[in-house]
């Protein structure tokens, strides 16, 4: 049986069958994620030292096939190696205790045998090896110290060797055929070293050094010799003569573990065969009789890979590198289509020109992809080992055809560099300790400068010399540091690190520290712009804060796993998402690794819009935020799964809390014990979609969260839970799990626990659980003032909109728009109401609708508003003279074009009559006209009624037509009378026309009527 781990999140156990080549199973080894070694115990149970949210040892039974969780190394982030003795009890090496512990199979305890070296703070036990009743350690400081199993004593026994000294780590230690060790020494990368075999029976080290060991384990020699890897070649030492020798063949890696295997069944593997695994996770055997290397195809389900880097190439393209990996992958983001090439752990990746430049850990190098390539056995090509110590190229920028790499050193080390590397000619120059003593954590260019940022921390393992980060200022053309100076910022203190540094739009260099954001000015260095943008996150030693620069000028900054976005101009901020990595692709999206596992990519479409997440409708939890508190320890509205002891309870706390006064501690430090507090009973529906959350600080370990559903029955139909790691330790963090109620579900309740096997020390706060909200809100609209009968309003309008969302999530906000005499594009405001002013006359048609907080959007409604604010238009026929013999007769016209009349006032004349009726002079009539909006309009027209000679006599001709003698006569004398009016002649005038007055008055009821006289005598008299 082959035995091996792949890396993921969660990792996996893969047990193959190699006389089948077949695998058996994989088994998950959650919450681990990788394993740097394993071993096989006497007994044939399998121990896998594994990492990733804490440092655990697990057990697999090859008997019962099941895997369990041995031992946990509080404080430990990695155990590195693992061996057993032959009474089957399991050792393990730690960083960065640099610690030797010992789990006892029988007794399930573990024995902390203290650290091996104890003179910095972060040190490795790198390799470990057992022999006769003593655990041997390797170290990262040159050390490999015996621990005396019985009295703990520690013995350096390699004080003694010449090993050179840019080799300082003990990388692998083996025990061969129960007496030698094989040490293999390289500078802490990996990479070959010097192999030197001791001889634990004369307790003295062999004269020999076996140069350019490969590793990375050695198993037991075959006749006497042992096989080892050296340049590419399977080589063997005789530990009976000393003598090296070549086996005949070649292999292009190293052993990762390896062991003697016999396939009976198989002729091409005839005798003894040396057996190891590929990084990749195929297999490799290499068979002694007939001196070939069979290489077989990986049988172990892909894992996803833990994202290390997202950039964005110009074609738009993405490059992705991985954590512990040995591929990376072009993402084509239209169709999602993969490239994939082989890759280490680039830990930065830049590009220029047509190249992608990668800097890889722990090699040390730069490595360039040819993206107008397809990927194969050169491409990428490695350039160039950094040297001098420098091991992460942890940032690139660009400038005058060169490319500038900032670089952390290696174990143990102080001093980063920046490297200037030239793709034309290929040539490069490093520059240590710009800041001494500091690494180099980014690089910004900008006309001919090159601003960097550093930390105060060095390699792990290594004590930082300075108090603070620094910035510096380089000239390129001068290769020569301009100057360096401390980050000044209001409420932050000597920074021990300064991340990412990006020149913006605006000509500033941007960076950012801790929970602020900056801007220096290039040319005077000073700090023009500075906030706190985000509180309370926690950093690594070489925190970055990637950024990025959008087209619209926006600024994208990932503050620990925060990506925030910043307007430059206000520092106004916004949070975007929690995000393991992310990168701004050149289509303008955010592209983000998931939090919880940063094996998932997603795409965030940027159009503008910032959208919330939906919200639920609150279900009651009583005691959320446990501010009750009963006698006798019980909590109201809690109640505990499992009974409690001395090292496994909870209780309220007084001294953390999220919000209020206290908060729920669980505290958990018994493997084999577990803390569960339950919520009283929450009513549920089944098929509804629920979210839980709680506020939840974690101060070590792992704690669970978990919302479970039971029917009416209170049986268990379904659970929702989270189970925490302590990458994000001190810091409250907001947790929440979403899922639908099964069916049948009568009710839920929300469970704070730490699982059997798990330790914890948490602070839970401030439950909650909403309820999907499905229904739509309800909105009205009103027309203020009240249009008349006739729907009108002879004003401006004002719409008052109104939306209630009853027993829902709540108005978010609400929609209108407008068309037809007044047009207005769709405007939302948020809140419940929205009102505005419509002034067009005519008919305008209101949309509008509300959404809730859930995203629930109801149906759109319309309102018909109409206005009329102008008068009816009148218009007047008729002359503006008469003389007293015609007739006058005056029409109107009347018009609206918007409502409409309500009547028309000009159906009919508005006066028929004989001018004589009138005055004499100026007469006039009126007319007023009123629309259906209710407005009014009126016109008069004015005339004017006159005399002449001519015209009397026409009417008196008119009057007496009956008697024609009398009518000329009568006429006759005003001709007479016009004519001494015209000759001037006032006083003949004048007799005349009393003499035609008086015979009018004689012929009144005779020849004339009263009124025709009257006529007469009234209009004559005005001559």
């Amino acid at each position: 049986m082959l035995y091996t781990t792949s890396k993921g999140k969660p990792g996996h156990l893969n047990v193959i069958d190699l006389a089948d080549y077949k695998l058996l199973r994989s088994i998950p080894i959650g919450p681990s994620e990788s394993s740097w070694a394993h071993t096989v115990a006497p007994d044939g149970t399998l121990y896998v030292a594994a990492d990733g949210s804490g440092s655990r040892l697990w057990s697999y039974s090859p008997v019962t096939h099941t895997i369990q969780q041995a031992a946990q190394f509080d404080g430990e982030s990695w155990p590195i190696c693992v061996t057993t003795d032959d009474t089957g009890k399991a050792y393990v090496g730690t960083y960065p205790g640099g610690k030797v512990f010992q789990y006892d199979p029988a007794t399930k305890q573990v024995k902390d045998y203290g650290r091996v070296i104890g003179s910095i703070p972060q040190e490795y036990v790198r390799s470990i090896a057992y022999q006769g009743g003593n655990v041997y350690a390797g170290t990262a400081h040159r050390q490999i110290v015996r621990v005396n199993l019985a009295t703990g004593e520690k013995t350096d026994i390699a004080a003694g060797l010449n090993v050179p000294v840019t080799d300082d780590t003990v990388y692998d230690l083996d025990t061969i055929d129960n007496r030698y060790l094989f040490a293999r020494y390289t500078d802490g990368t990996g990479v070959p070293g010097p192999g030197y075999i001791y001889d634990t029976a004369t307790e003295s080290w062999l004269d020999v050094v076996l140069d350019n060991v490969t590793g990375l384990h050695e198993t037991d020699s075959l006749d006497g010799k042992i096989y080892y890897m050296s340049d590419k070649k399977l080589k063997t030492f005789d530990l009976a003569t000393h003598e090296v020798a070549l086996t005949g063949m070649e292999y292009g890696s190293g052993l990762r573990g390896a062991d003697w295997a016999e396939f009976p069944d198989n002729p091409d593997l005839p005798g003894k065969n040396l057996v190891t695994v590929r990084y990749d996770g195929g297999v490799a055997i290499m068979n002694i009789a007939t001196k070939t290397v069979h290489l077989y195809n990986s049988v172990i389900p892909g894992t996803p890979g833990v994202v290390n880097r997202i950039v964005s190439a110009p074609d738009g393209n993405l490059f992705v590198s991985g954590v512990q990996s040995s591929r990376g992958s072009v993402i084509n983001p239209q169709d999602l289509s993969v490239t994939s090439f082989t890759i280490g752990q680039a830990d930065s990746m830049y590009p220029l020109g047509d190249k992608m430049y990668m800097g890889v850990y722990p090699e040390g190098a730069l490595y360039e992809y040819d993206m107008k390539a397809a990927p194969g056995a050169d491409n990428p090509k490695r350039t160039f080992d950094l040297g001098q110590q420098q091991e992460r190229l942890v940032n690139m920028t660009s400038g005058g055809g060169k490319l500038f790499i900032a670089t952390i050193p290696t174990y143990g080390t102080l001093g980063g560099a920046m490297t200037v590397y030239d793709p034309a000619s290929g040539g490069s120059e490093l520059y240590r300790n710009i800041v001494q003593d500091q690494s180099v954590l980014s690089l910004a260019y900008l006309n001919g400068k090159v601003f960097g940022s550093t930390t105060i921390n060095g390699g792990l393992g290594s004590l930082p010399a300075a108090d603070e980060a620094k910035i510096f200022v380089w000239d390129s053309v001068t290769k020569q540091k301009i100057t360096e100076f401390p980050l000044r910022i209001n409420g932050l203190d000597k920074p021990a690190f300064i991340g990412d540094l990006s020149v913006g739009p605006d000509g500033l260099i941007w960076g950012a520290s801790y929970d602020y954001i900056f801007a220096i000015n290039p040319d005077t260095y000073e700090i023009v712009k500075s906030k706190k943008v985000q509180s309370g996150l926690s950093y690594s030693q070489w925190a970055h804060h990637s950024m990025r620069w959008s087209k619209d000028g926006l600024l994208y900054v990932l503050f620990n796993n925060k990506l925030t976005v910043i307007d430059p101009e206000t520092l106004e901020s916004r949070t975007i998402t929690a995000a393991s990595r992310f990168e701004l692709g050149a289509d303008g999206n955010l592209y983000v690794t998931d939090l919880a596992t940063n094996t998932i990519m997603y795409r965030i479409e940027v159009d503008g819009e910032v959208k919330e997440p939906p919200v639920g409708i609150p279900v009651p939890v009583q005691n959320a935020g446990f501010e009750e508190n009963g006698a006798g320890g019980v909590i109201p509205g809690w109640s505990p799964l499992f009974a409690t002891g001395t090292d496994f309870t909870y209780a309220l706390n007084g001294s953390r809390s999220f919000t209020g006064a206290s908060s729920l501690n669980i505290s958990d430090r018994n493997r084999n014990g577990s803390v569960a507090l339950q919520s009283d009973k929450i009513p549920v529906t089944p098929g509804k979609n629920y979210t839980a959350s709680v506020q939840l600080y974690i101060e070590s370990g792992q704690p669970s969260f978990m919302f479970r559903f039971f029917d009416s029955n209170n049986l268990t139909l379904g659970t929702l839970e989270q189970h925490l790691d302590s990458s994000r330790l001190a810091q409250w963090q907001e947790v929440t799990l979403t899922g639908k109620a099964p069916e049948n579900a009568a009710y839920g309740r929300l469970i704070a626990v730490t699982t059997r096997y798990n330790l914890a020390d948490a602070y839970y706060d401030d439950f909650a659980v909403t309820a999907e909200d499905t229904a739509a809100p309800a909105s009205t609209a009103t027309i203020v003032p009240v249009p008349n009968e006739a729907g009108w309003l002879n004003r401006d309008a004002e719409i008052v909109i109104q939306a209630t969302d009853v027993g829902g999530s709540g108005v978010a906000g609400v929609t209108y728009s407008a068309s037809g005499a007044a047009n207005l594009e769709p405007v939302t405001v948020s809140g419940a109401a929205a009102s505005f002013t419509l002034s067009a006359e005519g008919v305008t048609t209101v949309t509008y609708s509300a959404e809730d907080r859930g995203f629930n959007k109801e149906t759109p409604h319309q309102l018909e508003v109409k206005i009329d604010k102008t008068a009816p238009l009148l218009s007047f026929t008729g002359a503006s003279s008469y003389t007293v013999d015609q007739t006058v007769t005056i029409q109107c016209q009347a018009s609206d074009s918007v409502s409409g009349l309500a009547a028309n006032p000009c159906g009919s004349a508005l006066t028929d009559r004989p001018a004589y009726d009138f005055n004499p002079g100026s007469n006039s009539v009126s007319a007023q006209a009123a629309d259906i909006a209710g407005n009014t309009g009126s016109q008069t027209f004015t005339f004017n009624v006159s005399v002449t000679y001519d015209s009397l006599s026409v009417l008196v001709k008119r009057f007496a037509a009956a008697d024609p003698i009398t009518a000329t006569a009568l006429s006759a004398e005003h001709m007479l009378a016009k004519k001494a009016d015209e000759q001037g002649k006032e006083q003949v005038k004048r007799a005349i026309l009393l003499v035609f007055d008086k015979e009018v008055a004689a012929l009144s009821g005779k020849k004339f009527t009263q009124e025709q006289s009257a006529v007469l005598l009234k209009w004559s008299r005005l001559l």
